[in-house]
């Protein structure tokens, strides 16, 4: 955008020079003159010059205008990546911690976990290999807290089972994890690190 105003510098200096040299030139002719063609000789001259600047006011203008746009859609980016980040940090983040038989006769394996991360709630748990829901520890868990899933699998040998945990972070995002859950602390482990976030039914 420099080198148009100063291309307009050096037009309108040329042009002035031009204009110079035809007054100069032309002296007893335009000192006839009569006042009304003294003013249409002087808007001749002007013209150009007005027109030239313009046409170089509205370039810059609209340089100014898309440098302001992409400014704004910058700052709309980095707000978008700002709020991302702090729904990320949020998130909860469940821990696995161990896992332990109960002492009551009927076979009850004890997962417990942690929450690391974000507020957890509206917390439902689905026992796929034994069909039948199993009522959570706790609804909700905040930041820090610890809660297990009481496996009721009939047997032992019936171990491990696919189970469907579910719930949603402090801003009603869904997230789920479903694998098979056990003894073996390695697919325990793996199981609450298999978040993924659910896409609700309207949005598919």
């Amino acid at each position: 955008m420099k080198t148009l105003t100063k291309a307009g510098f050096l037009i309108s200096s040329i042009w002035i020079a031009l204009i110079s040299i035809i007054i100069f030139t032309n002296k007893k002719g335009l000192s006839d003159l009569e006042l009304n063609a003294w003013g249409d000789f002087l808007a001749g001259a002007v013209a150009p010059l007005a027109l030239i600047w313009f046409v170089i006011g509205y370039f810059q203008q609209g340089k100014e205008i898309h440098i302001q746009g992409e400014q704004i859609k910058r700052q709309a980016d980095l707000e978008a990546e700002k709020i991302e980040l702090t729904k990320r940090q949020e998130r909860p983040h469940f821990e696995y911690i161990d896992c332990s038989r109960g002492n009551a006769n009927t076979p009850i394996l004890i997962i417990r976990f942690k929450n690391t991360g974000g507020l957890a709630r509206n917390i439902t748990v689905y026992d796929f290999g034994n069909n039948k829901e199993i009522i959570p520890n706790h609804v909700s868990i905040e930041k820090g807290g610890i809660s297990q899933i009481n496996l009721e699998p009939g047997s032992y040998d019936n171990l491990p089972t696919l189970v469907s945990l579910s719930y949603q972070d402090k801003h009603d995002i869904p997230y789920s994890h479903h694998e098979v859950l056990g003894e073996d602390p390695i697919k325990n482990n793996f199981f609450f690190k298999s978040m993924k976030k659910t896409v609700p039914i309207e949005e598919q």
